[in-house]
């Protein structure tokens, strides 16, 4: 505190539900809502009950190619399972010890999807690690690292260190690349798994996560039809995109979806045939037609964000392109996303 210069630990509460994401620096904290927030910044004190606290034990390291996308979705499986509502749980052992701090904050923003009232990972050199390499000065660190030392916070615990009230446990070198859903986070999916996984539920009942849909139904495909209602039809000042220029610019027209075909006549407008870039393409169960990096989950991790730019690299020198009907959406967390891709010469290729 700079007047009356003290130390203590640092808490936080926020008016956004990922609040969570400061756990990964060793700060208390979590979401609140906007009367609480009110009163916080009026100087009142937040109240609550003593929590139960979760150790989340983890060991091992992760895998080459596995990212903390992947991490997280383990973690929110088995937290789900453990029901932590109104809990908090601290991550510990080596494994902890061996996550760098942006993907300390991946975890604990997802507090929200596991339930927890937040993921808190305590300071320890990753900590003073990633401080180092943001800006803060050497006296600042020195101090910073010499008062947890000294109130004995500093380090990662070790098995056995602290009595939680439970303890749950995760090998990081089991966790392989996933995906999330169909429908909620928990609903953890191998990626190698994806195809089956997705036939499987397409006829599964609803309360069994499934679509509840016919099986003869899932191979179908559709054609696209000439124009979508109210497309760029109905809409002649809607152009068409430019090569290379980026598809988001025209997006919406009287608040409703733009088809960006390139014959925008009465013609095609009439006919029953596709028209434009989307001739003779057709549609099925399982297609992907949104393709979106917009997350605050993904899009604060640099990591991630890296090895997507350089994913789209890859692609684009490959000649791979983005067909017409499917939507892509780039949405960067902050100006600093943005910046680091732009640095890193990977920006348009994600455009």
């Amino acid at each position: 505190h700079a007047e009356t210069k003290t130390y203590y630990p640092d808490s936080l509460v926020g008016t956004d539900s990922h609040t969570t994401m400061i756990n990964g620096i060793g700060v208390v904290g979590w979401g609140v809502g906007g009367i609480e927030a009110e009163a916080a910044m009026l100087g009142q004190p937040v109240y609550m009950l003593t929590p139960d606290v979760v150790g989340f034990e983890l060991s091992g390291k992760l895998r080459e190619g596995v990212t903390a996308t992947d991490l997280v979705l383990y973690v929110t499986a088995i937290l789900r399972g453990e029901k932590v509502v109104g809990k908090f749980v601290e991550f510990f052992g080596p494994g902890a010890a061996s996550i760098a701090v942006p993907d300390r904050a991946t975890i604990g923003n997802m507090a929200p999807e596991y339930g927890a009232t937040m993921g808190f990972f305590p300071v320890d050199e990753m900590t003073v690690a990633y401080f180092r390499g943001t800006g803060r000065t050497d006296d600042e660190i020195e101090r910073f690292e010499a008062y947890y030392k000294a109130q004995g916070l500093f380090g990662m615990p070790a098995p056995g260190d602290i009595d939680y009230t439970k303890i749950v446990k995760l090998d990081l070198g089991t966790v392989t690349p996933s995906l999330a859903g169909p429908k909620r986070p928990q609903d953890r999916i191998d990626l190698g798994h994806l195809s089956t996984k997705f036939s499987e539920l397409y006829s599964k009942p609803n309360n069994a996560n499934g679509f509840n849909q016919p099986a003869d139904k899932l191979k179908a495909r559709f054609p696209l039809p000439a124009v979508a209602p109210g497309g760029a039809a109905d809409n002649a000042e809607a152009p068409p995109t430019a090569p290379g220029e980026a598809r988001q610019v025209v997006e919406m027209v009287a608040n409703r979806p733009t088809r960006e075909a390139a014959d925008t006549s009465a013609a095609a407008a009439s006919s029953t045939a596709p028209a434009g870039p989307d001739a003779g393409i057709t549609i099925g169960n399982g297609d992907v037609l949104i393709a979106a990096i917009t997350s605050c989950t993904n899009t604060s991790n640099p990591s991630v964000m890296l090895a997507a730019g350089l994913l789209a690299k890859k692609a684009v020198e490959a000649g791979l392109t983005v067909k017409p009907h499917v939507k892509t959406s780039l949405a960067p967390g902050s100006r600093i996303v943005t910046e680091y891709l732009e640095k890193a010469g990977l920006i348009s290729y994600l455009e």
